[in-house]
């Protein structure tokens, strides 16, 4: 025994000593002045912290609940904060205070059933010594996260639920099944947004149409408010595809919803396939240079753009170019084709079954020979000093009327004598007065107005 009280024993066993073993008493090892006392190196009584007996219950605010959490001095323990809406536990819950090092996490455990009440639920809130971390999680529960009762329970907060079938709405597995014989917009008014289906019956009202009966209808609802205000889709499988708006009272308005099915494209620039729809180039429509090519003008069939190379039967000369087809049908068409290197475009249509010859249009730049008779209900007016000109039998062009440099008409062109034909003596008219015929050397005429010569005259 030493003066400082400790003591030591030891035994004897098979004849020999044991290690010497010290005796703990009073004098060398004090245990908890009270349950919460955390003086270093006291022994815990029972109770120490809340273990095994309850645990101590205080009434603090937020700011004296951090203190008591980050306080290093404060160990582990079992606590209940008896004050309500703090936001770091629940009120009347029994809490455990765990530290590792500098940092600390409080779990709370409440006792009401009643979700938003401030005893209810399971809350932690983990921390650091230093301030400088608080956060706070709440648990889900059983008691806090309700899941839907059916696949259309439209409670708000419900957790939706998947299967394989009859999932949330129609979501995660088969589209929940709305009754054989339902009113399609009467069911979908009553459910809200997600996906339903129906297997068609005669007694099934409300479905896009053509109607098939014995087929299955698939509708995807969304829903904008509770009027109810929604958008539906509707698709038949292995069918066509629709889309309406659903109000608060009377059918839905099906518009059909165009696809590969029901919207065929061109299969080429010139696929004629009825209600087809036209693709980029569709006989020369948006193509710099048409890919709808004919083999004979004689023979082509299809309005629009085409072009032609040499020696294409049909053509108005030998050489290729380019042209507008249009008709009514195979007996009614016309064509304009405008041949390489002319200034010119040449025109024909279909006439008893056959097609007629080509024609020249006529324009104001090129020199061009009018074989038939055109007839003008206004004057002809010209850019040149000649007037007409005619062709002698013998190919001669001559001028018939012109206007010389001078400003004088003169008839014919001075190059070879020029005759004035007609079945009566042609007259002169000066302004608005009398017409007076032309004195002319073969003919009697009677001359009333006075005549000055100043030349000789010969009778």
């Amino acid at each position: 025994m030493e003066a400082n009280r400790n003591f030591w024993f030891r035994y004897k066993r098979g004849g020999n000593w044991d290690t010497w073993r010290q005796v703990w008493h009073t004098g060398n090892i004090s245990k908890q002045a009270d349950t919460y006392d955390v003086t270093t190196g006291k022994v815990l009584i029972n109770g120490a912290h809340g273990w095994r007996e309850k645990g101590r219950a205080f009434t603090r605010d937020e700011a004296a609940m951090l203190e008591l959490l980050r306080g290093p001095a404060n160990g582990c323990q079992v606590y209940r904060n008896d004050t309500g809406n703090v936001a770091y536990g629940l009120r009347y819950a029994p809490s455990l205070l765990l530290r590792a090092g500098d940092l600390w996490s409080s779990v709370s455990f409440g006792h009401e059933a009643n979700v938003g009440n401030p005893s209810f639920g399971i809350r932690a809130t983990i921390g650091n010594e230093a301030g400088t971390v608080a956060t706070v999680h709440n648990f889900w529960t059983d008691r806090n996260l309700i899941k839907q009762a059916s696949s259309t329970d439209a409670s708000v907060g419900r957790v939706l639920t998947l299967a394989s079938e009859g999932g949330s709405f129609g979501l995660g597995g088969i589209a929940t099944r709305m009754p054989a014989n339902s009113n399609v917009a009467d069911y979908l008014r009553s459910v809200p947004t997600g996906f339903y289906a129906v297997a068609s019956t005669a007694d099934t009202v409300g479905l896009p149409a053509p109607v098939v009966v014995g087929a299955g209808y698939m509708f995807h609802l969304m829903r904008y408010n509770t009027n109810p205000l929604a958008i539906v889709t509707a698709s038949l499988i292995g069918g066509g595809m629709w889309r309406g708006t659903l109000g608060a009272t009377g059918g839905i308005n099906w518009l059909s919803i165009w696809d590969s099915t029901n919207l065929v494209k061109q299969s080429s620039e010139i696929d004629t396939t009825s209600g087809a729809v036209l693709i980029n180039e569709a006989f020369g429509l948006g193509a710099q240079a048409s890919k709808y090519i004919v083999g004979s003008l004689n023979d082509a069939t299809r309005n629009g753009f085409f072009r032609y190379t040499a020696g294409t039967t049909g053509a108005p000369s030998s050489v290729a170019g380019f042209g507008i087809m249009f008709g009514f049908d195979t007996n009614t068409q016309a064509q304009l084709v405008s041949p390489a290197g002319e200034n010119g475009v040449r025109f024909r249509r279909k006439g008893g079954g056959g097609w007629l010859a080509w024609t020249t249009l006529l324009d104001q730049e090129t020199a061009q020979t009018v074989t038939a008779i055109k007839t003008h209900n206004a004057a002809v007016v010209t850019a040149n000093a000649v007037a007409f000109r005619g062709t002698y039998t013998d190919g001669t062009v001559r001028n018939l009327a012109h206007i010389n440099a001078q400003n004088i008409v003169h008839i014919g062109d001075g190059a070879a004598p020029t005759t004035i034909h007609g079945s009566a003596m042609p007259l002169i008219q000066v302004g608005a007065g009398t017409a007076y015929e032309i004195v002319d050397a073969g003919t009697s005429q009677t001359i009333s107005g006075e005549k000055t010569f100043t030349g000789r005259s010969i009778f």
